[in-house]
C-alpha cells in the first residue's frame, strides 16, 4: 500500500552549528528570545487587574548587547583624533568644525533638541508668561525597533530629552507637553494612566486665546464644553474607561448610530495652525505597577505608598518649523491649570500580606 508514496524529505537546519559555536562576526549571535514579535507594548496598559498578553508565556524582552569597541581600535582612533584636533583651528569660522569628543551631548542635542537660534527667533513671544518652545519628536524616536542592534547602556531618548515641563511645581507633579508625531499626526502618548484630547483650531493666534475659549469659530459648543468642563473620574476603573474612550474615539458599545467624543488623542499636523490640548497626567505608585504585596510593617505607610501626584492642564501650541526627520518645533502657551485629579480607590488594587 505504501509503495507509491515518496520518501520523506527531512528538513535540515540552515545553521547546524550550536548557537554557542557561532564565531563568524558576519552572523552575530542573536539576543535571547529574539527577534521581538511584532506586538508592541499595549498603550494604555491595563492596571490593577489581570490582563492577557499577546503571546502566552512571553515574559522577557530580548537582552540587547552592551557594545564596547575593541581596545586596539580605540587606541588607533584616539591617535588619529589627536592629530586632527591640531588642525581644527586652521579652518575659517564659516566652516568651523565642532569637536564632539569632549561633549557628545552636542550631537544628541542637534538630533533631538532645539536649534541654537530658535529661542532667539521667537524671543518676543517667549518673553510672555506661561509660554515656551519645544521640539515634538517622532514616535519611533521614543520607541526604537528592539530588533535593531544598539547599545543598551545608552540611556533612552526620553530619559535624556524628557517632554518639556509646562510649569514649575517643586511640591507636586510637573505637567509636561507630552506629544509625539505618529504618521503625520500629533498624538498624545498614554503611558500608565496619562491621557488627553486634542483639536485643531486652524489659523488662530496663540496670543488671542484665553481660558474661556470664547469667540473661536472653529471650536464647536460640544468641544468647548469638553475642554472646559470635563472632570476626570476619581475611580481607577472609570478612569481607564475614559482613557480608552478617547483613544478609540467611541463613547461605548451598542449606540446606534455610533457615538464619538468631540475630540480624540490625535490630530493631523498642519504647519502654522493652532492646536488646543487637554493633558491629564499621573505618577503611578510603583507598587501598583509591580503588583508586589505590601508587608504588615509597611501598612502604616500605605497613604504615602499610594500617593499619586497628578496634573490637569489646558494648553495651546502651534507648529512653526518642520525638521528633515519629520519632527516639529512648536510654540506653546499654558492657558489654565485645573485642580489636580485624584484617584480614591487605589487601596483596592494592592495586595496586603
Amino acid at each position: 500500500m505504501l509503495a507509491g508514496l515518496a520518501a520523506p524529505n527531512p528538513i535540515t537546519p540552515t545553521d547546524p552549528k550550536p548557537i554557542g559555536l557561532r564565531l563568524n562576526l558576519q552572523n552575530p549571535i542573536r539576543p535571547r528570545f529574539a527577534p521581538v514579535p511584532e506586538f508592541p507594548e499595549p498603550e494604555p496598559p491595563v492596571i490593577g487587574v489581570p490582563a492577557k498578553t499577546p503571546i502566552v508565556d512571553y515574559q522577557e524582552p530580548p537582552l540587547q548587547p552592551a557594545i564596547a569597541p575593541p581596545e586596539q581600535a580605540s587606541i588607533a582612533l584616539l591617535s588619529a583624533r589627536e592629530q586632527l584636533i591640531v588642525v581644527l583651528p586652521q579652518f575659517p569660522e564659516s566652516t568651523r568644525i565642532i569637536d564632539p569628543g569632549p561633549n557628545p551631548e552636542i550631537i544628541a542635542r542637534g538630533m533631538y533638541g532645539l536649534l541654537p537660534l530658535e529661542p532667539q527667533q521667537y524671543a518676543e513671544f517667549l518673553a510672555k508668561p506661561n509660554t515656551g518652545i519645544a521640539r515634538i519628536l517622532l514616535t519611533e524616536t521614543y520607541n526604537p525597533d528592539p530588533n535593531q542592534l544598539r547599545n543598551r547602556l545608552q540611556p533612552a531618548v526620553l530619559e535624556r530629552f524628557p517632554f518639556v515641563p509646562l510649569t514649575d511645581n517643586p511640591n507636586g507633579s510637573i505637567p509636561r507637553l507630552a506629544l509625539e508625531i505618529e504618521q503625520e499626526n500629533f498624538q498624545i502618548p498614554m503611558p500608565g494612566l496619562d491621557y488627553g484630547f486634542i483639536v485643531n483650531l486652524g489659523d488662530v493666534s496663540l496670543e488671542n486665546l484665553d481660558p474661556t475659549l470664547k469667540n473661536i469659530s472653529t471650536l464647536s459648543a460640544e468641544q468647548r464644553e469638553l475642554f472646559l468642563n470635563y472632570n476626570p473620574p476619581n475611580q481607577l476603573e472609570a478612569l481607564q474607561v475614559d482613557q480608552r474612550r478617547f483613544l478609540t474615539g467611541k463613547d461605548g458599545v451598542g449606540f446606534v448610530p455610533p457615538v464619538s467624543p468631540p475630540a480624540s488623542t490625535q490630530a493631523p499636523v498642519v504647519l502654522k495652525n493652532t492646536y488646543l490640548v487637554r493633558l491629564i497626567q499621573f505618577e503611578i505608585p510603583e507598587v501598583l505597577l509591580t503588583g508586589e504585596p505590601i508587608s504588615r510593617a509597611q501598612r502604616r505607610n500605605l497613604p504615602d505608598i499610594l500617593k499619586t501626584p497628578s496634573s490637569d492642564v489646558l494648553v495651546v501650541f502651534q507648529p512653526v518649523h518642520q525638521r528633515l526627520d519629520g519632527s516639529y518645533t512648536v510654540l506653546w502657551r499654558l492657558l489654565y491649570r485645573f485642580p489636580d485629579p485624584k484617584i480614591e480607590d487605589l487601596d483596592q488594587y494592592v495586595e496586603l500580606e
